[in-house]
């Protein structure tokens, strides 16, 4: 999850780290598509590697798409 750093992790998750996300509750059978830009800050593309291999099943499409940052996809 997001880190707020120690201060605000402490306060937001009682812990000085965040929390990992539990991929493991996501079914195998719901179809994910992963779609990410180069230019997204908050998913570069090393955490995006680690995403697809903690992932129990792989996604039926990924796509990264140039030039795109985080809030590009709310347009």
């Amino acid at each position: 999850m997001y880190d707020y750093g120690i201060t605000g992790n402490l306060k937001i998750y009682n812990s000085t780290v965040p929390p990992l996300y539990k991929l493991d509750v996501i079914p195998s059978t719901l179809p994910l598509a992963l779609v990410y830009g180069d230019k997204d800050l908050l998913a570069d593309p090393i955490d995006v590697r680690n995403l697809l291999k903690e992932l129990s099943t792989p996604p039926v499409y990924t796509k990264q798409l140039k030039d795109y940052a985080h809030l590009d996809f709310c347009k």
